[in-house]
Protein backbone atom coordinates (compact mmCIF):
# COMPACT_ATOMS: atom_id res chain seq x y z
CA UNK A 1 0.00 0.00 0.00
CA UNK A 2 1.18 3.39 -0.61
CA UNK A 3 2.39 5.66 2.13
CA UNK A 4 -0.48 7.76 1.67
CA UNK A 5 -2.62 4.51 2.73
CA UNK A 6 -0.98 3.81 5.65
CA UNK A 7 -2.26 7.60 6.52
CA UNK A 8 -5.80 6.74 5.46
CA UNK A 9 -5.93 3.39 7.64
CA UNK A 10 -4.95 5.11 10.66
CA UNK A 11 -7.26 7.39 9.40
CA UNK A 12 -10.10 4.61 9.24
CA UNK A 13 -9.21 3.46 12.76
CA UNK A 14 -9.98 6.42 14.51
CA UNK A 15 -13.17 6.83 12.71
CA UNK A 16 -16.38 5.45 14.71
CA UNK A 17 -18.73 3.18 13.23
CA UNK A 18 -17.30 0.51 9.99
CA UNK A 19 -14.98 2.05 7.51
CA UNK A 20 -12.90 0.61 5.16
CA UNK A 21 -10.53 0.97 1.95
CA UNK A 22 -10.82 -0.87 -1.27
CA UNK A 23 -8.62 -1.01 -4.22
CA UNK A 24 -10.93 0.55 -7.02
CA UNK A 25 -9.13 -1.62 -9.92
CA UNK A 26 -9.28 -4.63 -8.08
CA UNK A 27 -11.63 -4.24 -5.54
CA UNK A 28 -9.56 -5.72 -2.94
CA UNK A 29 -10.20 -4.69 0.30
CA UNK A 30 -6.53 -2.70 1.81
CA UNK A 31 -7.59 -1.64 5.22
CA UNK A 32 -10.48 -2.00 7.25
CA UNK A 33 -11.36 -1.15 11.04
CA UNK A 34 -12.25 -3.53 13.49
CA UNK A 35 -15.86 -2.48 13.62
CA UNK A 36 -15.81 -3.87 10.00
CA UNK A 37 -13.96 -6.83 10.59
CA UNK A 38 -16.59 -7.44 13.26
CA UNK A 39 -19.24 -7.11 10.70
CA UNK A 40 -17.45 -9.26 7.98
CA UNK A 41 -17.09 -11.82 11.15
CA UNK A 42 -13.16 -12.11 11.25
CA UNK A 43 -11.26 -11.71 14.35
CA UNK A 44 -8.88 -9.04 13.53
CA UNK A 45 -8.73 -6.06 10.13
CA UNK A 46 -6.02 -7.85 9.11
CA UNK A 47 -7.64 -11.24 8.40
CA UNK A 48 -10.14 -8.70 6.04
CA UNK A 49 -7.13 -7.21 4.15
CA UNK A 50 -6.60 -9.29 0.81
CA UNK A 51 -10.01 -10.15 0.11
CA UNK A 52 -12.90 -9.26 -1.79
CA UNK A 53 -16.35 -8.65 -1.33
CA UNK A 54 -17.23 -12.10 -2.87
CA UNK A 55 -14.72 -14.02 -0.90
CA UNK A 56 -16.28 -12.42 2.42
CA UNK A 57 -19.96 -12.14 2.10
CA UNK A 58 -22.79 -14.32 -0.01
CA UNK A 59 -23.37 -13.98 -3.32
CA UNK A 60 -25.97 -11.51 -2.76
CA UNK A 61 -24.61 -9.20 -0.67
CA UNK A 62 -21.32 -9.15 -2.50
CA UNK A 63 -23.05 -8.13 -5.66
CA UNK A 64 -24.88 -5.33 -3.94
CA UNK A 65 -21.26 -3.95 -2.46
CA UNK A 66 -19.59 -3.85 -5.85
CA UNK A 67 -22.64 -2.32 -7.48
CA UNK A 68 -22.67 0.32 -4.85
CA UNK A 69 -18.83 0.50 -4.93
CA UNK A 70 -19.53 1.32 -8.94
CA UNK A 71 -21.73 4.26 -8.43
CA UNK A 72 -19.63 6.09 -5.86
CA UNK A 73 -16.47 5.72 -8.34
CA UNK A 74 -18.24 7.53 -11.16
CA UNK A 75 -19.48 10.37 -9.21
CA UNK A 76 -17.66 13.50 -8.26
CA UNK A 77 -19.09 13.58 -4.91
CA UNK A 78 -19.96 11.11 -1.84
CA UNK A 79 -21.88 8.52 -2.48
CA UNK A 80 -24.67 8.36 0.60
CA UNK A 81 -27.68 6.03 1.10
CA UNK A 82 -29.04 3.93 3.64
CA UNK A 83 -29.76 0.24 3.57
CA UNK A 84 -30.86 -2.87 5.36
CA UNK A 85 -28.41 -5.30 6.08
CA UNK A 86 -28.16 -8.29 9.00
CA UNK A 87 -25.31 -7.89 11.34
CA UNK A 88 -22.64 -10.72 12.07
CA UNK A 89 -25.40 -12.71 14.20
CA UNK A 90 -27.48 -12.28 11.29
CA UNK A 91 -30.00 -9.40 12.84
CA UNK A 92 -31.51 -6.78 10.59
CA UNK A 93 -29.57 -3.43 10.90
CA UNK A 94 -30.23 0.15 8.95
CA UNK A 95 -26.94 1.17 7.66
CA UNK A 96 -26.21 5.08 6.56
CA UNK A 97 -23.12 4.46 4.17
CA UNK A 98 -20.89 6.84 2.98
CA UNK A 99 -18.86 5.69 -0.44
CA UNK A 100 -16.57 7.70 -1.95
CA UNK A 101 -13.94 8.04 -4.49
CA UNK A 102 -9.97 8.71 -3.74
CA UNK A 103 -6.78 9.20 -5.33
CA UNK A 104 -3.30 9.28 -3.85
CA UNK A 105 -0.47 11.23 -4.70
CA UNK A 106 1.01 8.55 -7.18
CA UNK A 107 -2.87 8.60 -9.15
CA UNK A 108 -3.69 5.85 -7.39
CA UNK A 109 -7.41 5.11 -7.33
CA UNK A 110 -8.97 3.64 -4.09
CA UNK A 111 -13.30 3.29 -2.72
CA UNK A 112 -13.04 4.56 1.21
CA UNK A 113 -16.54 3.64 2.91
CA UNK A 114 -17.81 4.55 6.33
CA UNK A 115 -21.13 2.90 7.45
CA UNK A 116 -22.89 4.04 10.74
CA UNK A 117 -25.25 1.96 12.77
CA UNK A 118 -28.83 4.28 12.43
CA UNK A 119 -31.22 1.13 13.28
CA UNK A 120 -31.68 2.50 16.80
CA UNK A 121 -32.27 6.62 15.59
CA UNK A 122 -34.69 5.15 12.57
CA UNK A 123 -36.95 2.41 15.44
CA UNK A 124 -37.26 6.18 17.44
CA UNK A 125 -38.28 7.91 14.29
CA UNK A 126 -40.86 5.14 13.70
CA UNK A 127 -41.83 5.28 17.54
CA UNK A 128 -42.38 9.01 17.14
CA UNK A 129 -43.95 8.79 13.55
CA UNK A 130 -46.91 6.29 15.30
CA UNK A 131 -47.05 7.82 18.63
CA UNK A 132 -47.98 11.53 16.49
CA UNK A 133 -50.07 9.83 13.95
CA UNK A 134 -51.64 8.47 16.79
CA UNK A 135 -51.77 11.32 19.18
CA UNK A 136 -53.44 13.06 16.20
CA UNK A 137 -55.90 10.39 15.31
CA UNK A 138 -56.87 11.24 19.22
CA UNK A 139 -56.65 14.81 18.90
CA UNK A 140 -59.49 14.68 15.81
CA UNK A 141 -61.54 12.09 17.50
CA UNK A 142 -61.55 14.58 20.85
CA UNK A 143 -62.23 17.51 18.43
CA UNK A 144 -65.55 14.84 16.60
CA UNK A 145 -66.73 14.57 20.33
CA UNK A 146 -66.23 17.98 21.52
CA UNK A 147 -68.22 19.09 18.44
CA UNK A 148 -70.93 16.17 18.89
CA UNK A 149 -71.30 17.72 22.51
CA UNK A 150 -71.30 21.42 21.77
CA UNK A 151 -74.06 20.98 19.13
CA UNK A 152 -76.11 19.06 21.62
CA UNK A 153 -75.70 21.32 23.77
CA UNK A 154 -76.44 24.76 21.52
CA UNK A 155 -80.14 23.47 21.91
CA UNK A 156 -79.41 24.79 25.18
CA UNK A 157 -79.31 28.42 26.17
CA UNK A 158 -79.54 27.84 29.82
CA UNK A 159 -80.63 24.08 31.86
CA UNK A 160 -81.73 24.13 35.56
CA UNK A 161 -81.46 20.82 37.56
CA UNK A 162 -84.65 21.77 40.40
CA UNK A 163 -85.88 19.27 43.53
CA UNK A 164 -89.49 20.11 43.26
CA UNK A 165 -89.74 18.98 47.25
CA UNK A 166 -87.15 21.06 48.31
CA UNK A 167 -86.56 24.13 46.04
CA UNK A 168 -82.34 23.32 45.33
CA UNK A 169 -81.29 23.55 42.31
CA UNK A 170 -78.25 23.68 39.95
CA UNK A 171 -77.59 25.79 36.73
CA UNK A 172 -75.37 24.78 33.95
CA UNK A 173 -74.98 27.22 30.95
CA UNK A 174 -74.13 27.14 27.77
CA UNK A 175 -71.00 29.44 27.18
CA UNK A 176 -71.42 31.47 23.58
CA UNK A 177 -67.54 31.21 22.72
CA UNK A 178 -67.24 27.36 22.96
CA UNK A 179 -70.36 26.15 23.15
CA UNK A 180 -70.29 23.56 25.89
CA UNK A 181 -72.42 23.25 28.65
CA UNK A 182 -70.91 23.71 32.21
CA UNK A 183 -72.50 24.23 35.42
CA UNK A 184 -72.37 27.57 36.90
CA UNK A 185 -73.89 27.97 39.85
CA UNK A 186 -76.26 25.80 42.79
CA UNK A 187 -78.85 27.21 44.82
CA UNK A 188 -80.61 26.23 47.87
CA UNK A 189 -84.45 27.53 47.10
CA UNK A 190 -84.98 28.11 43.03
CA UNK A 191 -88.27 29.11 44.02
CA UNK A 192 -86.66 32.04 45.97
CA UNK A 193 -83.67 33.06 43.95
CA UNK A 194 -83.85 31.22 40.75
CA UNK A 195 -87.10 31.94 39.12
CA UNK A 196 -86.17 36.00 40.60
CA UNK A 197 -82.92 35.60 37.73
CA UNK A 198 -84.88 34.13 35.16
CA UNK A 199 -87.90 36.89 35.53
CA UNK A 200 -85.23 39.68 35.56
CA UNK A 201 -83.86 38.90 32.49
CA UNK A 202 -86.58 39.13 30.08
CA UNK A 203 -88.57 41.81 29.20
CA UNK A 204 -90.83 43.88 31.04
CA UNK A 205 -94.04 42.86 29.91
CA UNK A 206 -93.48 38.91 30.23
CA UNK A 207 -92.09 38.90 34.03
CA UNK A 208 -95.43 38.57 35.70
CA UNK A 209 -96.01 35.59 33.88
CA UNK A 210 -92.77 33.81 34.39
CA UNK A 211 -92.91 34.57 37.90
CA UNK A 212 -96.67 32.91 38.15
CA UNK A 213 -96.49 29.93 35.43
CA UNK A 214 -92.87 28.96 37.44
CA UNK A 215 -94.33 28.87 41.01
CA UNK A 216 -93.85 26.02 43.08
CA UNK A 217 -98.07 25.39 42.58
CA UNK A 218 -98.41 25.84 39.34
CA UNK A 219 -95.23 23.96 38.29
CA UNK A 220 -97.02 20.90 40.25
CA UNK A 221 -100.60 21.75 38.58
CA UNK A 222 -99.12 21.80 35.07
CA UNK A 223 -96.89 18.58 35.60
CA UNK A 224 -100.23 16.95 36.88
CA UNK A 225 -101.58 16.81 33.90
CA UNK A 226 -98.85 16.37 31.16
CA UNK A 227 -95.12 15.27 31.65
CA UNK A 228 -93.81 18.60 30.12
CA UNK A 229 -95.10 22.28 29.25
CA UNK A 230 -93.88 25.53 27.26
CA UNK A 231 -93.53 28.93 27.99
CA UNK A 232 -92.37 31.26 25.54
CA UNK A 233 -91.04 34.85 26.34
CA UNK A 234 -88.94 37.30 25.58
CA UNK A 235 -85.29 37.62 27.02
CA UNK A 236 -83.16 40.67 27.05
CA UNK A 237 -79.90 39.48 25.63
CA UNK A 238 -77.71 41.92 24.06
CA UNK A 239 -78.94 44.50 21.81
CA UNK A 240 -81.50 42.41 20.30
CA UNK A 241 -83.88 40.39 22.36
CA UNK A 242 -84.54 37.21 21.73
CA UNK A 243 -87.42 34.89 21.83
CA UNK A 244 -87.08 32.04 24.39
CA UNK A 245 -88.81 28.67 24.47
CA UNK A 246 -88.60 27.49 28.24
CA UNK A 247 -89.79 23.76 28.56
CA UNK A 248 -90.69 22.25 32.24
CA UNK A 249 -90.51 18.55 32.06
CA UNK A 250 -90.52 15.60 35.18
CA UNK A 251 -87.77 13.70 35.39
CA UNK A 252 -88.35 9.95 34.54
CA UNK A 253 -88.83 7.89 37.38
CA UNK A 254 -88.10 10.74 39.71
CA UNK A 255 -91.23 12.69 40.61
CA UNK A 256 -89.28 15.23 43.06
CA UNK A 257 -86.56 16.58 40.08
CA UNK A 258 -87.69 18.59 37.17
CA UNK A 259 -85.50 19.64 34.55
CA UNK A 260 -85.98 23.27 33.36
CA UNK A 261 -84.35 24.23 30.12
CA UNK A 262 -84.48 27.70 27.61
CA UNK A 263 -83.79 27.15 23.62
CA UNK A 264 -83.45 29.10 21.61
CA UNK A 265 -86.58 30.23 19.52
CA UNK A 266 -85.73 33.56 18.26
CA UNK A 267 -86.35 32.89 14.03
CA UNK A 268 -88.71 29.93 14.54
CA UNK A 269 -91.34 32.66 16.72
CA UNK A 270 -90.19 35.91 13.99
CA UNK A 271 -91.18 33.67 10.98
CA UNK A 272 -94.75 32.43 12.56
CA UNK A 273 -94.66 36.61 13.67
CA UNK A 274 -94.14 37.44 10.08
CA UNK A 275 -96.73 34.70 8.68
CA UNK A 276 -99.62 36.48 11.37
CA UNK A 277 -98.48 39.49 10.27
CA UNK A 278 -98.76 38.72 6.76
CA UNK A 279 -102.25 37.29 6.95
CA UNK A 280 -103.12 40.70 9.48
CA UNK A 281 -101.94 42.95 5.99
CA UNK A 282 -104.11 40.60 3.66
CA UNK A 283 -107.28 41.37 5.76
CA UNK A 284 -106.08 45.17 6.31
CA UNK A 285 -105.29 44.79 2.08
CA UNK A 286 -109.27 43.35 1.72
CA UNK A 287 -110.84 45.85 3.65
CA UNK A 288 -108.82 48.88 2.07
CA UNK A 289 -109.96 47.29 -1.54
CA UNK A 290 -113.67 46.97 -0.70
CA UNK A 291 -113.65 50.78 -0.19
CA UNK A 292 -111.09 51.97 -2.58
CA UNK A 293 -109.82 51.49 -6.28
CA UNK A 294 -108.89 53.12 -9.37
CA UNK A 295 -112.13 53.92 -10.99
CA UNK A 296 -112.08 53.72 -14.97
CA UNK A 297 -115.24 54.04 -15.58
CA UNK A 298 -118.87 54.95 -14.11
CA UNK A 299 -122.96 54.40 -15.41
CA UNK A 300 -125.64 56.35 -14.18
CA UNK A 301 -128.80 54.02 -14.65
CA UNK A 302 -132.74 54.87 -13.98
CA UNK A 303 -134.03 51.97 -12.53
CA UNK A 304 -137.51 51.55 -13.56
CA UNK A 305 -137.07 51.93 -17.04
CA UNK A 306 -133.40 51.31 -17.42
CA UNK A 307 -132.52 54.02 -19.39
CA UNK A 308 -128.35 54.19 -19.08
CA UNK A 309 -125.77 56.96 -19.81
CA UNK A 310 -121.87 56.51 -19.62
CA UNK A 311 -119.20 58.55 -17.84
CA UNK A 312 -115.57 57.59 -18.27
CA UNK A 313 -112.17 58.06 -20.34
CA UNK A 314 -112.10 57.17 -24.09
CA UNK A 315 -111.04 53.08 -23.45
CA UNK A 316 -114.48 52.90 -20.85
CA UNK A 317 -116.83 51.82 -23.38
CA UNK A 318 -114.90 48.97 -23.52
CA UNK A 319 -114.85 47.16 -20.51
CA UNK A 320 -118.51 46.12 -20.95
CA UNK A 321 -118.38 46.13 -24.57
CA UNK A 322 -121.30 48.39 -25.57
CA UNK A 323 -122.57 52.15 -26.60
CA UNK A 324 -121.77 54.52 -23.73
CA UNK A 325 -125.78 55.35 -24.27
CA UNK A 326 -128.97 53.05 -24.39
CA UNK A 327 -132.21 52.24 -23.51
CA UNK A 328 -131.77 49.60 -21.35
CA UNK A 329 -128.63 48.80 -19.58
CA UNK A 330 -129.10 45.22 -18.08
CA UNK A 331 -130.33 44.25 -21.84
CA UNK A 332 -127.62 45.71 -23.15
CA UNK A 333 -125.25 44.13 -20.90
CA UNK A 334 -126.42 40.68 -21.36
CA UNK A 335 -125.93 41.28 -25.30
CA UNK A 336 -122.62 42.58 -25.48
CA UNK A 337 -120.68 41.46 -22.54
CA UNK A 338 -119.54 38.72 -24.70
CA UNK A 339 -117.35 41.39 -26.60
CA UNK A 340 -115.49 42.30 -23.08
CA UNK A 341 -115.02 40.04 -20.67
CA UNK A 342 -113.22 37.11 -20.58
CA UNK A 343 -114.54 34.01 -21.32
CA UNK A 344 -113.96 31.83 -18.03
CA UNK A 345 -115.99 34.79 -16.32
CA UNK A 346 -118.55 35.16 -18.89
CA UNK A 347 -121.27 32.92 -17.76
CA UNK A 348 -120.60 33.96 -14.17
CA UNK A 349 -120.96 37.46 -15.13
CA UNK A 350 -124.33 37.29 -16.84
CA UNK A 351 -125.80 35.33 -13.67
CA UNK A 352 -124.54 38.44 -11.66
CA UNK A 353 -125.53 41.11 -13.81
CA UNK A 354 -129.72 40.77 -14.47
CA UNK A 355 -131.82 43.15 -12.99
CA UNK A 356 -133.41 40.98 -10.45
CA UNK A 357 -129.77 40.02 -8.60
CA UNK A 358 -128.25 43.75 -9.08
CA UNK A 359 -131.36 45.38 -7.08
CA UNK A 360 -132.05 42.42 -4.60
CA UNK A 361 -128.12 42.51 -3.28
CA UNK A 362 -128.69 46.16 -2.73
CA UNK A 363 -131.64 45.91 -0.71
CA UNK A 364 -129.82 42.94 1.53
CA UNK A 365 -125.89 44.52 1.73
CA UNK A 366 -126.52 47.82 0.38
CA UNK A 367 -124.16 47.59 -2.72
CA UNK A 368 -123.58 45.24 -4.95
CA UNK A 369 -120.02 44.49 -6.41
CA UNK A 370 -118.80 41.35 -8.92
CA UNK A 371 -115.26 41.11 -9.72
CA UNK A 372 -114.63 39.76 -13.28
CA UNK A 373 -111.44 40.11 -16.29
CA UNK A 374 -111.67 42.01 -19.28
CA UNK A 375 -109.96 41.57 -22.59
CA UNK A 376 -107.52 43.78 -23.66
CA UNK A 377 -104.71 43.54 -26.22
CA UNK A 378 -102.07 43.31 -23.63
CA UNK A 379 -103.92 40.52 -21.68
CA UNK A 380 -106.50 39.98 -19.26
CA UNK A 381 -107.14 42.87 -16.83
CA UNK A 382 -108.82 42.43 -13.34
CA UNK A 383 -111.87 44.81 -12.92
CA UNK A 384 -114.27 45.36 -10.15
CA UNK A 385 -117.86 46.29 -10.87
CA UNK A 386 -120.08 48.17 -8.19
CA UNK A 387 -123.40 49.40 -8.19
CA UNK A 388 -125.36 51.63 -5.50
CA UNK A 389 -128.79 52.87 -5.19
CA UNK A 390 -128.75 56.86 -4.49
CA UNK A 391 -131.55 59.12 -4.50
CA UNK A 392 -130.91 62.29 -6.61
CA UNK A 393 -133.14 65.43 -7.03
CA UNK A 394 -135.45 63.88 -9.85
CA UNK A 395 -135.93 59.89 -8.21
CA UNK A 396 -133.80 56.91 -7.97
CA UNK A 397 -130.57 56.43 -9.44
CA UNK A 398 -128.79 53.25 -10.19
CA UNK A 399 -124.90 54.05 -10.25
CA UNK A 400 -122.41 51.66 -11.32
CA UNK A 401 -118.55 51.58 -11.21
CA UNK A 402 -115.93 50.11 -12.90
CA UNK A 403 -112.06 49.92 -11.40
CA UNK A 404 -109.50 48.54 -12.28
CA UNK A 405 -108.12 46.66 -10.02
CA UNK A 406 -105.41 44.57 -11.12
CA UNK A 407 -102.65 45.91 -9.39
CA UNK A 408 -104.32 45.29 -5.87
CA UNK A 409 -104.64 41.86 -7.78
CA UNK A 410 -101.47 41.38 -8.13
CA UNK A 411 -100.17 42.58 -4.57
CA UNK A 412 -102.86 39.90 -3.19
CA UNK A 413 -101.31 37.23 -5.49
CA UNK A 414 -97.64 38.32 -3.70
CA UNK A 415 -99.02 38.56 -0.48
CA UNK A 416 -100.35 34.99 -0.83
CA UNK A 417 -97.15 33.54 -2.07
CA UNK A 418 -94.87 35.44 0.54
CA UNK A 419 -97.59 33.84 3.49
CA UNK A 420 -97.13 30.31 1.48
CA UNK A 421 -93.65 30.74 1.89
CA UNK A 422 -93.60 32.13 5.38
CA UNK A 423 -95.69 29.16 6.15
CA UNK A 424 -93.54 26.13 4.49
CA UNK A 425 -90.06 27.63 6.08
CA UNK A 426 -91.84 27.84 9.74
CA UNK A 427 -93.27 24.51 9.45
CA UNK A 428 -90.62 22.60 6.98
CA UNK A 429 -88.27 20.61 8.30
CA UNK A 430 -84.84 22.06 5.89
CA UNK A 431 -83.35 18.19 5.62
CA UNK A 432 -86.25 15.55 4.60
CA UNK A 433 -88.84 18.13 3.66
CA UNK A 434 -91.36 16.96 6.14
CA UNK A 435 -93.29 18.62 8.81
CA UNK A 436 -90.95 19.46 11.81
CA UNK A 437 -91.25 19.50 15.80
CA UNK A 438 -93.15 23.08 15.24
CA UNK A 439 -95.55 21.81 13.33
CA UNK A 440 -96.22 18.74 15.27
CA UNK A 441 -96.50 21.13 18.90
CA UNK A 442 -99.48 23.01 17.11
CA UNK A 443 -101.39 20.23 15.82
CA UNK A 444 -100.63 18.62 19.10
CA UNK A 445 -102.23 21.71 20.69
CA UNK A 446 -105.41 21.45 18.12
CA UNK A 447 -105.99 17.62 19.03
CA UNK A 448 -105.72 18.35 23.00
CA UNK A 449 -108.60 20.71 22.43
CA UNK A 450 -110.38 18.13 20.51
CA UNK A 451 -109.98 15.67 23.47
CA UNK A 452 -111.08 18.05 25.77
CA UNK A 453 -113.95 18.61 23.65
CA UNK A 454 -114.70 14.90 23.43
CA UNK A 455 -114.75 15.26 19.43
CA UNK A 456 -111.77 13.83 18.59
CA UNK A 457 -112.13 11.01 16.43
CA UNK A 458 -109.92 7.54 16.20
CA UNK A 459 -106.57 8.32 15.69
CA UNK A 460 -102.95 6.48 16.96
CA UNK A 461 -99.40 8.22 17.38
CA UNK A 462 -96.43 6.52 15.83
CA UNK A 463 -92.72 7.13 17.29
CA UNK A 464 -89.83 5.95 15.06
CA UNK A 465 -86.29 6.09 15.22
CA UNK A 466 -84.19 5.16 12.61
CA UNK A 467 -81.00 2.99 13.74
CA UNK A 468 -77.30 3.08 13.60
CA UNK A 469 -77.26 6.66 12.42
CA UNK A 470 -75.11 7.85 14.85
CA UNK A 471 -72.48 5.03 13.32
CA UNK A 472 -72.85 5.67 9.60
CA UNK A 473 -71.93 9.75 10.71
CA UNK A 474 -68.98 8.69 12.51
CA UNK A 475 -67.52 6.47 9.78
CA UNK A 476 -68.81 7.80 6.68
CA UNK A 477 -69.87 11.09 7.78
CA UNK A 478 -72.63 13.81 8.42
CA UNK A 479 -73.24 14.23 4.93
CA UNK A 480 -73.76 10.61 4.35
CA UNK A 481 -75.43 10.28 7.43
CA UNK A 482 -78.25 12.68 6.16
CA UNK A 483 -78.68 11.05 3.16
CA UNK A 484 -79.25 8.35 5.21
CA UNK A 485 -81.65 9.75 7.22
CA UNK A 486 -83.45 11.43 4.17
CA UNK A 487 -83.99 7.50 2.53
CA UNK A 488 -85.25 6.17 5.66
CA UNK A 489 -87.52 9.47 6.01
CA UNK A 490 -88.95 8.83 2.52
CA UNK A 491 -89.05 4.97 3.45
CA UNK A 492 -91.57 5.91 6.27
CA UNK A 493 -93.71 8.40 3.76
CA UNK A 494 -94.04 5.44 1.19
CA UNK A 495 -95.80 3.25 4.23
CA UNK A 496 -98.16 5.95 5.75
CA UNK A 497 -99.35 8.14 2.58
CA UNK A 498 -102.32 9.46 3.82
CA UNK A 499 -100.93 10.70 7.29
CA UNK A 500 -98.33 13.67 7.67
CA UNK A 501 -94.94 12.72 9.29
CA UNK A 502 -93.05 14.99 11.57
CA UNK A 503 -89.25 15.10 12.14
CA UNK A 504 -88.64 15.81 15.70
CA UNK A 505 -84.82 16.46 14.83
CA UNK A 506 -81.98 13.84 14.61
CA UNK A 507 -83.19 10.28 13.62
CA UNK A 508 -86.87 10.44 15.40
CA UNK A 509 -89.94 11.12 13.58
CA UNK A 510 -93.88 11.52 14.71
CA UNK A 511 -96.89 10.36 12.41
CA UNK A 512 -100.14 11.16 13.78
CA UNK A 513 -102.53 8.35 12.00
CA UNK A 514 -106.04 8.83 11.02
CA UNK A 515 -108.46 7.63 8.22
CA UNK A 516 -107.46 5.19 5.99
CA UNK A 517 -103.91 4.55 7.74
CA UNK A 518 -105.53 4.28 10.91
CA UNK A 519 -108.63 1.38 8.97
CA UNK A 520 -105.21 -0.20 7.48
CA UNK A 521 -102.84 -0.08 10.26
CA UNK A 522 -102.12 -3.69 11.47
CA UNK A 523 -101.59 -3.97 7.80
CA UNK A 524 -98.90 -1.28 8.13
CA UNK A 525 -97.07 -2.49 10.72
CA UNK A 526 -96.96 -6.29 9.54
CA UNK A 527 -95.46 -4.74 6.19
CA UNK A 528 -93.11 -2.20 8.39
CA UNK A 529 -92.22 -5.24 10.29
CA UNK A 530 -91.72 -7.58 7.26
CA UNK A 531 -89.32 -5.04 5.80
CA UNK A 532 -87.14 -4.49 8.79
CA UNK A 533 -86.42 -8.09 9.01
CA UNK A 534 -85.19 -7.90 5.39
CA UNK A 535 -82.91 -5.11 6.07
CA UNK A 536 -81.26 -6.38 9.26
CA UNK A 537 -80.33 -9.18 6.71
CA UNK A 538 -79.14 -7.67 3.95
CA UNK A 539 -77.66 -4.36 6.26
CA UNK A 540 -80.13 -2.36 4.95
CA UNK A 541 -81.84 0.43 6.79
CA UNK A 542 -83.78 -0.43 10.20
CA UNK A 543 -86.36 1.65 11.38
CA UNK A 544 -87.69 0.85 15.10
CA UNK A 545 -91.19 2.33 15.62
CA UNK A 546 -93.95 2.12 18.31
CA UNK A 547 -98.06 2.96 17.80
CA UNK A 548 -99.92 3.47 20.41
CA UNK A 549 -104.00 3.84 19.33
CA UNK A 550 -105.56 7.00 21.64
CA UNK A 551 -108.14 5.36 24.38
CA UNK A 552 -108.51 7.19 27.34
CA UNK A 553 -105.49 9.76 27.51
CA UNK A 554 -105.91 13.23 28.45
CA UNK A 555 -103.67 14.11 26.06
CA UNK A 556 -101.65 13.81 23.27
CA UNK A 557 -98.27 13.88 25.57
CA UNK A 558 -99.30 10.52 27.90
CA UNK A 559 -100.08 8.64 24.37
CA UNK A 560 -96.50 10.01 22.76
CA UNK A 561 -94.93 8.15 26.32
CA UNK A 562 -96.63 5.48 25.43
CA UNK A 563 -95.54 5.26 21.82
CA UNK A 564 -92.01 6.19 23.00
CA UNK A 565 -91.93 3.57 25.38
CA UNK A 566 -93.28 0.94 22.35
CA UNK A 567 -90.41 2.48 20.46
CA UNK A 568 -87.62 1.98 22.53
CA UNK A 569 -88.63 -2.07 22.71
CA UNK A 570 -88.48 -2.31 19.22
CA UNK A 571 -85.49 -0.86 19.24
CA UNK A 572 -83.53 -3.46 21.48
CA UNK A 573 -85.34 -6.24 19.76
CA UNK A 574 -84.38 -5.03 16.29
CA UNK A 575 -80.90 -5.00 17.60
CA UNK A 576 -81.04 -8.36 19.17
CA UNK A 577 -81.95 -10.05 15.93
CA UNK A 578 -79.32 -8.28 14.03
CA UNK A 579 -76.74 -9.44 16.22
CA UNK A 580 -78.41 -12.95 16.53
CA UNK A 581 -78.27 -12.66 12.28
CA UNK A 582 -74.76 -11.91 12.85
CA UNK A 583 -73.69 -14.84 15.17
CA UNK A 584 -75.60 -16.91 12.65
CA UNK A 585 -73.83 -15.91 9.63
CA UNK A 586 -70.36 -16.56 11.65
CA UNK A 587 -71.10 -19.83 12.42
CA UNK A 588 -72.05 -20.52 9.02
CA UNK A 589 -68.66 -19.50 7.91
CA UNK A 590 -67.18 -21.63 10.69
CA UNK A 591 -68.56 -24.76 9.48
Amino acid sequence: MPTSGKYVRILLDSIPGMSFLKSAKTGVYLACNQAFANYARKPHPKDVVGLTDAQIFDAETARHFVEDDRKALAMNEPHIFFEDVPDAAGTPMHLQTTKTRYADADGEVYCIGLCRDVTESVRLQKENAFVKAAYEKAKADGIMFSRIAKTLAGDYIDLYHVNLRTGSYVEYLTEDASGELTEVQRGADFFASGIQEIALAAAPEDREMLLKGLSRSAIAEALSHKHSFLLTYLMQKGERPLYVSMKVSRMMDDDESIIISLSDVDEQVRKQKLIDQLAQERLAYSRFNALNGDLVCMYVVEPQSGRYWEYSSARGTDLLGMPARGEDFFAAVQQCCHLAVHPGDLERFRAALTRESVLQEIERQGLFVHTYRIVLKDGPLHVKVRAAKVLESDGERLIFGLVNIESLVQKKNEYERRLAQAQESAHIDALTHVKNKHAYLETETVFDKRIQEHRQSEFALAILDVNDLKQINDTAGHQAGDQHLCTACGIICKFFKCSPVYRFGGDEFAILIEGDDYERLDELCKAMDKRNEVANLTGGIVIAYGIAKYGNESCVAELFKRADELMYKSKRELKARKQQIRESARSSAGD
